[in-house]
């Protein structure tokens, strides 16, 4: 396995991003670029530790979350065979934080900025009185390595003070920054997240078969005392999503 490269010089021991979530996007990499074929052995524990200069705890913390996903099988002792290069899954519950902090692999494609009328489900959500006349609305394309994950629209509030024809130019396509940027400070979020048939244009956007079914998430961002900021539908492809929960049984 030497011809695969030390990982120590990818790993960034002063990164906001745990190390052992470095290692494991590293690992993550290198099957789905078939570094390591199906059914071969895959780094040992110790040569990880070895290789790195990191924990037994971050390597087998790693290591889990490669098998969770699927990439990797353990098999007795401390071998571990390598079962799926072939695709590339992302956490559904991680995807846009840890994403937003390791931003190597991903790209974020603004599709449009503008104004438009409010529809029931905005008006809703956001808390809008009867004469409130637009919203303002964000699309966006979300890829990893060019698969596209995920189509997100977001609704916000028409009082932001946002001129959609100079977006700051330091915008790093995070809502959550762009408020921020606006003055505001969203504090938390309530969300759905269903299975659903995507509609033509979705199916499109993320080079989907038609009728494909998606995850579908529904998002509404607050500031203080329950006040609205933030409407948000987004599509993820779910042949490279899904979504992983470990709950400690009482």
């Amino acid at each position: 396995m030497n011809n695969r490269g030390n990982l120590h010089k990818t790993l960034k021991w002063h990164s906001k991003v745990p190390l052992y979530k470095q290692l494991y996007f590293e690992l993550k990499r290198k099957i789905i670029d078939q570094e390591f074929k199906s059914g071969e052995k895959f780094f040992s524990e110790k040569e990880l530790i070895k290789r790195n200069g990191v924990s037994r705890v971050t390597v087998r913390t790693a290591l889990q979350m490669l098998e969770n996903e699927g990439y990797i099988q353990k098999r007795q002792g401390s071998v571990a065979i390598v079962t799926g290069q072939a695709q590339f899954i992302w956490n559904l519950d991680d995807i846009t934080h840890d994403l937003q902090s390791y931003r190597e692999y991903l790209v974020t494609e603004v599709r449009s900025i503008h104004r438009v009328p409010p529809t029931k489900t905005n008006r809703k959500n956001l808390q809008l009185d009867p004469f409130t006349d637009f919203v303002f609305c964000i699309e966006r394309i979300r890829k990893i390595m060019n698969i596209k994950m995920a189509r997100s629209i977001s609704y916000l509030i028409p009082t932001l003070p946002l001129d959609i024809n100079n977006i700051d130019e330091d915008w790093d396509y995070s809502i959550t920054g762009l408020l921020r940027k606006l003055g505001k400070n969203p504090l938390y979020c309530e969300e759905t997240i269903e299975a659903a048939i995507a509609d033509k244009e979705t199916c499109k956007l993320l080079d989907l078969p038609e009728n494909s079914v998606v995850f579908f998430r529904k998002r509404i961002t607050y500031v203080d005392n329950d006040i609205p900021l933030e409407y948000v539908e987004s599509f993820y492809n779910s042949r490279y999503t899904k979504y992983y929960v470990k709950n400690k049984l009482q």
